[in-house]
Parts: structure tokens; sequence; C-alpha cells
């Protein structure tokens, strides 16, 4: 808006061609910051009587303003309106809230591979573990930013966050059993105090990944 303002105010003052239906002529050859003085002096100083003026003022207030708010956000509860991190995880009816068990289990009591060597943590195969798991986190961003459709910028995807937290929510959730993950645009909220929400559904192989990632695996490393 501000832009085109500038843009439509720049064409009155100095026209590069005629318009006659206004009554606008097109600006001389010589002398022109003469004539755009006039005009300046007319519509652009303060205290002008002129809607321009008024204009520019309410921007640079908002401007000043804007860096004194804080952050706008919306608050959403939790399905059960007490938990914070709260995501499909934590729903009791998926029952997966202690599924990584599954997989300490199978990671120190298989023959090949066990991260547990006489009874106790073998560090050096954590590591290796660790840096597998690096490695499959960078594969399904790829993924997730390749294969969902629109791609989204690579601040807001890896911005994502599986759990809701104190004062933002989770972007993947699960729906009529499929993964999706929901990119969030908060420029318009300023001016239609309304999110702009993309929802990605992921493809089935690559959702099933993800899913084994934030059940297991994830959950896994952090007891680690």
């Amino acid at each position: 808006m501000g832009r085109t303002q500038r843009l439509l105010f720049l064409k009155y003052g100095l026209p590069y061609q005629a318009y006659p239906y206004i009554g606008l002529a097109r600006r001389s050859r010589f002398r022109r910051h003469q004539h755009f003085k006039t005009i300046r002096l007319r519509y652009m100083i303060t205290g002008s009587p002129s809607a321009l003026e008024e204009l520019q003022s309410l921007r640079d207030f908002g401007r000043v303003i804007s860096r004194t708010d804080d952050p706008s956000f919306l608050l959403h509860w939790s399905d059960d309106g007490q938990v914070y991190g709260f995501s499909f995880i934590q729903n009791p009816q998926n029952r997966l809230t202690d599924a990584y068990l599954e997989l300490f289990n199978k990671a120190c009591t298989t023959r090949r591979g066990y991260l547990v060597k006489d009874g106790r943590w073998d560090w050096g195969a954590i590591y290796q573990y660790k840096k597998q798991a690096d490695t499959l986190t960078e594969m399904l961003a790829g993924g997730l930013h390749t294969a969902c459709g629109q791609l989204p910028r690579a601040s807001k995807l890896l911005g994502l966050e599986y759990m809701n937290g104190l004062s933002t929510g989770r972007g993947i959730y699960v729906w009529n059993r499929f993964l999706i993950y929901i990119i969030r645009h908060y420029k318009a909220k300023r001016l239609t105090n309304r999110e702009f929400n993309i929802a990605c559904f992921l493809p089935v192989q690559l959702g099933h990944s993800i899913y084994k990632s934030l059940v297991y695996i994830r959950p896994f490393l952090d007891m680690l």
C-alpha cells in the first residue's frame, strides 16, 4: 500500500505523459525539481491539509509501535485442556506413550549391533546410533521438502514441532490415518487477525518413516 501510494504520487508530480482526462500535463524537460518542490510543499510538509501527510505519519507511528509490541501468536489448548506438550503420541487412546520401550528392549538384547556390552552402555555404539539417527532426520527433512506438493521455505520447515509448546502449536498431525504437517503464515494476521495455514499430506511410505521416527526413535534418543 505504501509503495503504491508513493508511486502514484511520483506519477502525479512528474508525469511521463499527459493525462488530459484529469487535466494533468506532461512534465517539462526543464526545471523539473521546481515543479516537484511546489507539489512537495503543498502535500508532504508536516501540517499541510493533505491525506498523504496523515498516512505517512500513521505508517511511521506503526513502525515505532511494532518494535515495542510482543510477537503475535494465538493460544491453542491441547485436546485434554491441560497438557502443554501434547501430540498424537501422548494421546492415551493411541497407546503410544511407552512404545519406544520396545525399541529399547531390542537395542539391549539383540545379538548384533546392540548398545549394551557386559551389562553397561557401549558409548561407541550409542554414538554411531545417534549419528545414523541424524542422517535419517536429514533424509526425512528432504522428503518433507520435496515430496509434499508446494515447496515450503526451509525456515518454516525446520521450525516444525511435533508437540505443542508453551506458546506454539505443533505442526505435525495425524488425520484420517494420514500424517500431515501444517505451515502457518503470520503476515496476513496483522491485517486480518487470522492465520493462513497450508496443510501438506505426506506420501504413505514417507509418513510411515516419520511416524516410526517420532514414536520410537526420538523418545529412545531422548532417554539415551
